[in-house]
């Protein structure tokens, strides 16, 4: 039997920013997104086993997708 080990990023809990900010990398001006994110490590890529992070909100750029520790 061959278990596949690996780690991926959970995203979830999408919500606009109140404010308007431009993105420094694609110069994008608007309201952000702000994501909750937790990193794992999974079984077979997809089951989430041991988180490695604690859950962090960042904000995401929505035309590049760059993110961004929340200011």
């Amino acid at each position: 039997m061959i278990l596949v080990f690996g780690t991926r990023t959970f995203h979830w809990g999408r919500q606009l920013t109140a404010y308007v900010r431009t993105c420094p990398n694609c110069g994008f001006f608007g309201h952000f997104e702000q994501v909750k994110r937790l990193r794992a490590i999974t079984l077979f890529f997809v089951v989430p086993l041991i988180p490695i992070s604690g859950i962090r909100t960042v904000e995401r750029c929505p035309q590049c997708h760059t993110e961004f520790a929340q200011a």
